[in-house]
């Protein structure tokens, strides 16, 4: 046999396996399960069924995000309408943390909120991060550090977190940011700072105590 009756030969078959196969959505959903569409697809015995009745492997507890009702409902909704109502900006938001109902609510016992500085705009464009990027974000507002005070002021919260944004064109503008400063009547509370370069003098941009 020539070359090229065995390339007839070989089209041949092609096109009536072809001819064979499903043409349709529903031709193959009918055809799907039996072994003769898996051999006309050239896939016999790669496809296993699944069994119906197979049991599905429920999530633990701890990754299970349950919906906040009474306090902590109230406390969600408290510090959301703080957070617009002074233009502030939030890593939980910003980062579309989806804990920010049992971190924000309290699920523990403690409510928590962790505010981020210098606005909603970072000049790094980690993979893993959601808030927004840009090599020119806009200028800081000198406001923004009495707005979180009034914020802080006004939750009454156990534990307090201070973040920020990157702001790699701003390294010498950072400093004249002014600092914040926890209110006077402020109740017993906590704060922790994770900021970026937090121990360089020119970027001590947060000044409370811990």
């Amino acid at each position: 046999m020539s070359r090229l009756q065995a390339l007839r030969k070989q089209l041949a078959a092609e096109a009536t396996a072809d001819a064979e196969a499903p043409t349709s959505l529903s031709d193959f959903a009918a055809a799907s399960g039996s072994a003769a569409a898996a051999a006309a697809a050239g896939c016999a015995g790669a496809v296993t069924p699944v069994e119906e009745d197979t049991p599905r492997e429920r999530k633990p507890t701890w990754l299970r995000i349950s919906t906040p009702t009474g306090e902590r409902r109230e406390n969600l909704e408290r510090l959301t309408t703080t957070v617009k109502k002074l233009n502030l900006a939030t890593v939980c938001e910003e980062a579309r943390c989806p804990n920010i109902s049992e971190c924000w609510g309290g699920k523990e016992g403690t409510a928590t909120a962790t505010i981020m500085l210098m606005g909603d705009t970072c000049t790094r464009g980690c993979y893993f991060c959601a808030i927004k990027t840009s090599h020119h974000p806009p200028p800081l507002d000198a406001a923004e550090p009495a707005r979180v005070a009034e914020a802080i002021a006004s939750w009454s919260l156990s534990y307090v977190v201070l973040t920020s944004v990157d702001r790699d064109d701003l390294v010498r503008a950072a400093r004249a940011h002014p600092r914040f400063l926890p209110p006077p009547a402020a109740p017993a509370w906590r704060l922790r700072a994770l900021c970026f370069a937090f121990s360089h003098p020119r970027l001590a941009l947060v000044r409370a105590p811990c």
